[in-house]
């Protein structure tokens, strides 16, 4: 289907199409098709939305994920015909009436008759789709729902007071709020009394200004702590800009006593002493006062991974509450906003980096997580050099050390070591968006590439919240030689001269055959 869609879109660009404007008219009476929905959506550009919701008419054809009450949303695909050819991804489909689904709900089926409601996207430019979180079942089998009334917030108080592990659509309507942090994708806002975390949305605010809007999304705790998943922000202006941000001192008891009233709020806590040298596998040291009370220095966005940390020494930490809940107790936790954040009274160590980033002096793991944490720019693709250890199931917390069925195939983690298993010695890497570093270095399908020594050439970037290797460029098995045509064989690499001799390594200065490509070593 991809190689049918890319078609399209190629057609579509010679037209002229990627640039017209497209006709999105539609209605329950008359809804699209999905052969008609996929031809208009193929004529956005690259991550474009349509300027308007469709209908779409289908039958479900095959199920990712059916509604829970957790999430209130399902992902699935439609076809005309209830097969699984010319699809249309229905991602994060709200259900009836635009509302969570809920317990006793019906749950959705493959055969089902639909009508889809929302947003289209071109994903990547080259899947046609329903938005994440944009869209809903308009009807199901005949049925219709009715609109849901999302509440609507003006006090970050109330916003608190009603959060719970449930995923639940809310509207807040904030008006001249403080910014005082962004980062990616968290931006932190305070209306003088409570602060609140905005999560999967960055539009271009800063710390300092003073900003006013509606935000729309997902009300919920996460593991313990509140925060709003935004879909999207509406009627956003900026007051003004460059206010100063107020940081309170307090104590690791003001924070435990009374954690609503800092929950998500910028504090500074002095007189802090580490229990440990380092960080460990979850980004974590804790910390302790005079009176042995104990907070969590959480390294949440990456920003201090390259500290180590004096047990003798008392810190000064500035940073974000929050609340980590556990089966066993509520873990009290501070995230610094960077590596300075975290401060002893010396003057921290400027970085430098062990290699240089090309393929004779590669950067390490530490390198890389270093080089982000500094924010230290790097033009085009560098090189990196580690093992292949595990993949990630959706999150560095949770990986899967082996190969076959188990593993991911949309990424892979690089390590220190072939048998590296800590977290906090490993960047992921994107295989996602690669469809030939996807088909060579995927755990699932190859999993013989466990353990490999590797040298990937690609763009340092954030990837699951951390320091990794995203749009790879190239690869070397050898540190030496690279390949820059990703064939099917590529991944071989086996090594021979020009006489037919099989070669165990390219150490001498000549021509070889690697992995049925010619490479000169001089």
């Amino acid at each position: 289907m991809r190689k049918i869609y890319s078609f399209l879109i190629a057609l579509f660009a010679v037209c002229g199409g990627a640039n017209a404007q497209i006709d999105w008219t539609s209605s329950a009476e008359e809804p699209m098709s999905v052969p008609d929905v996929i031809q208009k959506t193929s004529q956005l550009e690259k991550n474009a939305m349509s300027d308007q919701k469709v209908y779409v008419v289908g039958v479900i054809s095959k199920i990712k994920y059916t509604f829970s009450a957790q999430y209130g949303t399902a992902t699935f695909w439609i076809s005309d015909d209830g097969t699984e050819d010319e699809q249309f991804q229905c991602y994060s489909t709200y259900y009836l009436g635009d509302r969570a689904w809920v317990e006793g709900d019906t749950q959705i089926q493959v055969g089902d008759d639909v009508i889809v409601y929302g947003f289209v996207t071109n994903y990547n430019g080259d899947t046609p789709e329903f938005a994440s979180k944009k869209n809903c079942l308009f009807e199901l089998n005949g049925e219709r729902g009715v609109a849901e009334e999302i509440p609507e917030y003006t006090k970050i108080a109330d916003l608190k007071d009603d959060a719970t592990a449930t995923h639940v659509k809310v509207i807040y309507k904030a008006s001249e709020i403080l910014v005082t942090f962004v980062n990616s994708n968290n931006l932190y806002v305070t209306d003088g009394t409570d602060a609140m975390l905005l999560y999967g949305k960055n539009s271009d605010i800063k710390a300092g200004d003073k900003v006013s809007f509606d935000a729309k999304g997902e009300l919920y705790l996460y593991n313990g702590l509140t925060e709003i998943a935004v879909s999207e922000y509406e009627n956003l202006t900026v007051a003004s800009s460059d206010n100063e941000i107020t940081i309170p001192k307090v104590t690791i008891a003001d924070v435990t006593n009374n954690y609503y009233k800092y929950e998500n709020v910028l504090v500074t806590i002095e007189g802090l002493t580490p229990t440990d040298e380092a960080w460990d596998s979850n980004r974590r040291v804790v910390f302790t006062d005079e009176s042995d009370n104990e907070i969590v220095v959480r390294d949440n966005f990456s920003v201090a991974t390259e500290l180590t940390f004096n047990k003798e020494t008392p810190y000064t930490v500035t940073g974000f509450i929050a609340r980590y809940k556990t089966e066993e107790a509520d873990e009290y936790r501070i995230f610094p906003r960077a590596a300075a954040d975290i401060d002893n009274g010396k003057e921290p160590e400027p970085f430098v980096a062990e290699g240089e980033g090309t393929l004779e002096k590669p950067y390490t793991i530490k390198d890389v997580k270093g080089i982000l944490a500094n924010e230290i720019a790097q033009e085009g693709a560098v090189w990196v050099h580690g093992f292949i250890v595990a993949s990630a199931n959706g999150s560095i917390d949770k990986l899967v050390f082996e190969g076959g069925e188990e593993a991911i195939v949309s990424n892979l983690m690089l390590g220190e070591t072939k048998d590296d298993t800590d977290k906090s010695t490993m960047i992921p890497v994107e295989l996602a968006n690669q469809t030939k570093f996807r088909e060579l270095f995927n755990l699932k399908d190859n999993p013989d590439k466990l353990g490999m020594e590797i040298w990937f050439c690609g763009s340092i970037e954030r990837y699951f919240k951390v320091a990794g290797l995203k749009s790879l460029k190239d690869f070397s098995l050898d540190g030496k030689t690279h390949v820059s045509d990703l064939s099917a064989d590529a991944a071989d690499q086996t090594i021979y001269n020009l006489a037919g001799q099989q070669m165990q390594n390219t150490d001498r200065s000549g021509i070889y055959i690697v992995g049925k490509k010619k490479v000169v070593v001089k």
